[in-house]
């Protein structure tokens, strides 16, 4: 039914006189997830070229069709966290929407202020509230890693809008160790098909720097995963929601461009199952 969503985000951009251009983009090491309440995905083969992508809002997102998905009607947003950069963003997002199932998916670069208090993504945001509207669509997963939350909570506080509530009820959002999501209690009590899960990192006695903040979400909307991948800082923690095996590039905290860019990034997806 959505084979020709691609075509469809054309027409809408084109509707609004937005130019978009085609273009469209750690194996080796033993560390490995400990327990968890899921298996972690295996590494995924993901290609550093910009080959498949296309832009969707020029410099801010792209998006991309993931052929072999098996969940047709199933879009995902993923927003990298600061210092997430286009090749890095594109990577996980692609590599989480495989690991998911996703039959397409919008990459969003991390924002460049920590914590994004230029909302330079909030036209692009409002692009994609537009678009979402349009294409008919049976589900939308949110996933947004660190200072990437709150790009992800600018989108939600405009689909929690009168006019957007059809959009929100097929929306489930993953907040992975970023801010706390003050407004999903909300959005959740106007919309109950809205779900919400806010994600930490641990291994023994150390967590993942906004651990905190996450379990704030509430014992009903909090996972906390597990780990043991040779972690020492809890920034490698907040590394591993992304790539499980980021303690290879440094047990206390890694390069986010490294571990976020890893041409065989071994994507964490359990969260997405809770």
């Amino acid at each position: 039914m959505l084979r020709k969503l691609a075509a469809i985000l054309l027409i809408c951009l084109a509707a609004t006189g937005l130019s978009r251009a085609a273009s469209l983009d750690f194996g080796g090491a033993s560390y490995s997830a400990g327990p968890q309440k899921a298996a972690i995905t295996e590494p995924v083969n993901v290609s550093t070229s910009a080959d498949g992508w296309q832009d969707f809002y020029a410099g801010e997102m792209w998006q991309r069709t993931i052929e072999t998905a098996p969940q047709a009607g199933t879009v995902l947003l993923a927003y990298g966290g600061y210092g997430a950069d286009e090749p890095g963003s594109k990577n996980w997002a692609k590599a989480l929407a495989e690991a998911g199932g996703f039959k397409y998916v919008v990459a969003v670069k991390g924002p460049a202020i920590v914590d994004y208090s230029d909302h330079k993504k909030k036209k692009a945001n409002e692009q994609l509230v537009k678009t979402l509207s349009a294409a008919g669509i049976t589900k939308i997963v949110i996933a947004a890693h660190s200072s990437g939350t709150y790009v992800a909570h600018e989108l939600l506080a405009m689909l929690g809008l009168k006019e957007n509530a059809a959009i929100l009820s097929k929306t489930v959002y993953y907040n992975l160790d970023g801010a706390t999501c003050l407004t999903c209690p909300g959005l959740a009590a106007a919309s109950p098909s809205f779900k919400y899960t806010c994600v930490g990192a641990k291994q023994g006695e150390l967590k993942s720097p906004n651990y905190s903040s996450v379990q704030a979400c509430g014992k009903a909307h909090f996972a906390s995963l597990t780990f043991q991948a040779g972690c020492t800082g809890p920034w490698c923690l907040h590394a591993l929601l992304i790539n499980t095996r980021s303690a290879a590039f440094s047990p206390v905290r890694p390069s986010v461009p490294l571990y976020y860019a890893d041409p065989q990034i071994a994507v964490s997806s359990a969260y997405l199952i809770k």
